[in-house]
């Protein structure tokens, strides 16, 4: 089911209802923004909620739509990811562009292994320092959480059989050096991307990460946003015939 801004706002706690009203004041005439529970995520797209996420944001042309796994009740670690789907929403009001689905299923492939995760990881190095500042939702704390997770269990067990192995590696480096601020985990995570196999994908990784750094300076100006874009998929060697249309369009 669907339901609109004004009937959910009653069960946000008060910091959050002014995220919200501040995100909605950026709307102007673009899409309007409801709510919907998991039926309405498998309703829309065909599939179930993503395994262990509590929110996740559906763009549309006309409406956004953040889909929570309990709509009716809303608890305090809800907050966290509501606030993590509104700062997407913030961008998005603010004329940054959305990956779009692509019909050539190789290209599709690109988004799913690389530009999608990229451009999640773009947008949190501009967003999340704004919701900890403006807000005090602390969203590097949940960061911290998975990449403490990442290097005990996910990184022993992963092999590179592919060059979609070698990229999401990369991601992974990249990830947490945006989304976490654990100085402890993140030079594990370094001294473990220094083995021989991982250190030309670390090595790649570190030409990339200041330039999503550099995104903060700008956080409102789309075309940097873009540009900056463009400049990490050179960097990663990516070519140029299955970038993402909103790179190639404004290029």
């Amino acid at each position: 089911m669907l339901e609109s801004v004004e009937t959910v706002t009653n069960r946000l706690s008060g910091v959050l209802q002014r995220l919200l009203n501040d995100v909605l004041a950026q709307s102007s005439s673009k899409q309007s923004l409801e709510f919907g529970d998991e039926q309405e995520h498998l309703n829309m797209l065909g599939q179930s909620f993503p395994a262990g996420a509590i929110a996740c944001l559906i763009p549309g042309p006309k409406k956004l739509i953040i889909c929570l796994k309990q709509l009716s009740s809303i608890k305090e670690n809800d907050e966290m990811e509501i606030a993590h789907e509104l700062g997407h929403v913030y961008l998005i009001y603010n004329n940054y562009p959305c990956l779009q689905r692509d019909p050539d299923s190789s290209r599709q492939e690109a988004i799913d292994i690389c530009f999608s995760p990229l451009f999640d990881i773009a947008q949190h190095a501009i967003f999340y320092p704004w919701l900890k500042s403006n807000y005090n939702f602390d969203l590097y704390i949940m960061g911290n959480q998975r990449l403490c997770e990442f290097i005990k269990t996910n990184l022993p067990e992963i092999k590179i059989n592919s060059e979609g192995d070698s990229v999401s590696l990369i991601l992974y480096y990249l990830k947490y050096n945006v989304e976490a601020d654990d100085k402890y985990w993140q030079d594990r995570m370094h001294k473990a991307y220094s083995k021989t196999t991982l250190l030309p994908l670390r090595e790649m990784a570190e030409k990339v990460l200041p330039v999503i750094q550099e995104l903060a300076i700008n956080p409102l100006d789309t075309q940097y946003f873009i540009e900056k874009y463009r400049e990490i998929l050179r960097a990663m060697n990516i070519k140029q015939e299955i970038w993402p249309d909103f790179v190639i369009q404004n290029s």
